[in-house]
């Protein structure tokens, strides 16, 4: 760096960046360096032995370590990381070695023990990184909690005046006070679930608390509840039970912690009316904490309200002991809380330290004070400096859906910030498994001392199951020179196979009918083609109409996938008017179909005309008439002929008679 120009900084590392090799040997002064972190962003632990946030038991530990020469990433250099548990532990200590990739990253992983004895679990464990370069060793270490992220404290049962109290009545209320903490750097939400069970375990009483959210560094939070016990809850010893959980169990929530209970009696008689106010100041936060005079600082205080009551009240801001601002709450109702937004302006201010702090007038009959108020971090104010600095870094990358199937989208969201004072206009590139491009977008006239929200949709169509580590790269801006914060590991997606989307469809496809022209009587032939055009096995009617009228219906059995039918439907048109018809054919919608247009199938008309048809006379009268018709008509000939005979015969007997008496005369 010393030898080399930022521009040239920056260019070698885009390089670097990007090629899938790094040269071992710079003729560079510099010495090696190695950082280890894990993915507990934003408190990874980045930095020289910076501390990493907590883990629990059986969480998965990812470990990384980025190796550098003369600020260039370095490949192909063995890291190893020892592991050691809490030093009350002798049998947790081990060690894995992995190689850098083109980015100068290694990663190890690794579960932490289920709990079957805390003291050999919990506590501060150590993780060290050692990597050689050119003969000389590079260390670097940090260290995490392990226990319970969120752990019930206390659960005891009280009075109005937090007095223990172990006996109430039937009808009343039970007072509950339950203490809990996180051992998270950053804030947790939780769930509070209470429930009470009688003698005889029925459950008589439950409350639920949402979106609790719990301080980190291990504040001592204390709720205020009271749970009423029914008149028809058994008299004798109850259990109040008291679990903590990362959210409801219907959205996939997990207990952070074991169960905690307590016991009390159930008395007959004087039940207790029981209130509890309370109301804390829960974070006070601004930003950034050094300043220019003249800058604006936002405040952003948040306050919650731990009681029973819903509650109205003020908020005192202060810097020093000089009052800034009161902001007033209205109607905050239990268990809830909200968060109050403040400008400050310091340009009447002088160079120096300001300790920021919110607290709110206690209210009456008020059941804990000590949260009332919260003393934030120290402000440092002072001159400014005009020094031309370029200076861009990712500060967050979150990847959501963390669980996808291969086919779907995952949002890759990173926050960029302009660290220096100039407008900056640069790339930004995210990765999924360190080489793999999603995407690069050009981040556009970012102002100093502003962030950027920018989301990459990344399309897993065609990614092999498995699970992957996302990230990103702020391409170094011309003059850049602290360029270690350019690049950010995010979260693991893992991507499942993909889904095989389930379809139901059956349509109509054909319908032929035959003949086209009949007489009333006749029979028409009606053949519907139906046809499965989705991805389940089907059963369903088809039915065949002539104009609203149904011919016939038939139920086809499990037809496959893309499979099709002929389904034949005989027409009797005996005792149909004559005229034109339209003949059609519906198949029945299944269960799930979306898309019915093509269930029904129009194929056209068919006549039928009037007029005696051959089939309303039964083909033995007709052989019978044909029958009986040549009788007659043989029976009429005999007869003619019968009576051609007698005429002849007549005509001769009288022309015998005739002859005889001619004959008679002449003599």
């Amino acid at each position: 760096m010393r030898a080399r120009s930022s521009i040239g900084r920056a260019l070698v590392l885009l390089v670097l960046f990007i090629l899938p090799s790094v040269a071992m040997n710079v003729a560079m002064s510099q010495s090696g360096k190695i950082d280890v972190f894990t993915q507990k962003h934003p408190f990874a632990g980045r930095g020289p032995k910076a501390p990493s946030d907590a883990f629990h038991p059986g969480e998965k530990v990812w470990l990384y370590a980025l190796v550098s020469y003369n600020d260039i990433p370095l490949q192909n250099a063995l890291v190893m990381f020892q592991i050691e548990g809490p030093s009350n532990s002798t049998t947790i200590s081990f060690h894995r070695v992995a190689e850098t990739n083109e980015t100068g990253l290694a990663s190890v992983s690794f579960t932490i023990p289920s709990v079957n004895n805390e003291s050999t679990i919990f506590g501060n464990w150590t993780v060290s990184g050692l990597v050689e370069i050119s003969g000389v060793e590079f260390e670097d270490s940090l260290v995490f909690k392990v226990d319970w992220i969120v752990k019930i404290v206390s659960l005891r049962t009280v009075d109005e005046k937090l007095i223990n109290q172990t006996s109430f009545g039937m009808g009343g209320d039970v007072g509950v006070e339950i203490a809990f903490r996180s051992i998270s750097m950053i804030e947790k939400k939780a769930i509070i679930a209470l429930v009470i069970q009688d003698e005889i375990n029925v459950p008589v009483s439950f409350l639920k608390l949402d979106n609790i959210w719990v301080q980190p560094n291990e504040t001592l939070v204390r709720m205020y509840c009271a749970l009423n016990l029914p008149k028809w809850a058994v008299v004798g010893t109850a259990t109040l039970y008291a679990s903590v959980l990362t959210a409801l169990p219907s959205l996939g929530g997990v207990p952070y912690c074991p169960a905690v209970n307590t016991s009390f009696y159930i008395a007959p008689k004087e039940p207790l009316d029981i209130k509890f106010h309370d109301v804390a100041v829960v974070r006070v936060a601004s930003a950034p904490s050094a300043i220019d005079i003249g800058e604006t600082v936002d405040l952003n205080v948040t306050v919650r309200n731990e009681g029973t009551e819903t509650e109205n009240f003020d908020v005192n801001i202060y810097f020093n002991s000089t009052l800034v601002e009161t902001l007033s709450v209205e109607s905050l109702t239990p268990y809830t809380q909200t968060r109050l937004n403040l400008r400050w302006n310091t340009s009447a201010l002088t160079p120096g330290n300001y300790i920021i702090s919110a607290s709110i007038p206690l209210l009456s009959n008020e059941t804990e004070i000590e949260d009332n108020t919260y003393i934030d971090g120290i402000i440092r104010v002072e001159m400014p400096e005009v020094i031309v600095n370029h200076d861009v870094a990712i500060v967050g990358i979150i990847a959501s859906p963390s669980v996808v199937n291969a086919g779907s989208a995952v949002f890759v969201n990173v926050t960029v910030k302009n660290k220096g004072n100039q407008i900056e206009t640069f790339n930004l590139s995210t990765y999924y498994n360190f080489t793999n491009l999603i995407k690069t977008l050009t981040i556009d006239s970012l102002l100093p001392d502003r962030e950027r929200d920018v989301t990459f949709v990344w399309d897993t169509l065609g990614v092999s199951s498995g699970v992957y580590v996302v990230s990103g790269f702020a391409h170094p801006v011309v003059g850049e020179e602290e360029v270690s914060d350019n690049f950010l590991v995010g979260g693991n997606v893992t991507v499942l196979p993909p889904l095989v989307e389930v379809l139901h469809d059956v349509s109509v496809v054909n319908v032929t009918v035959s003949p086209s022209v009949v007489r009333v009587g006749e029979e028409v032939v009606v053949v519907v083609v139906v046809k499965n055009n989705g991805t389940e096995v089907e059963t369903f009617n088809v039915t065949a109409y002539f104009d609203g009228d149904v011919i016939s219906s038939f139920l086809v059995v499990s037809l496959v996938p893309e499979g099709e039918l002929d389904v034949t439907f005989v027409w009797d048109t005996l005792g149909v008017s004559s005229g034109v018809y339209v003949v059609k054919a519906w198949a029945t919608p299944v269960n799930g179909e979306t898309n019915i247009e093509d269930n029904t199938l129009l194929d056209g008309t068919v006549e039928i005309t009037s007029g005696i048809s051959p089939m309303l006379i039964p083909n033995w009268l007709i052989y019978l008439i044909g029958f009986i018709l040549v009788l007659l008509i043989l029976l009429l000939i005999i007869a003619l002929l019968h009576r051609r005979k007698r005429q002849k015969e007549s005509r001769e007997s009288f022309n015998r008679a005739w002859k005889a008496w001619y004959k008679c005369s002449s003599i």
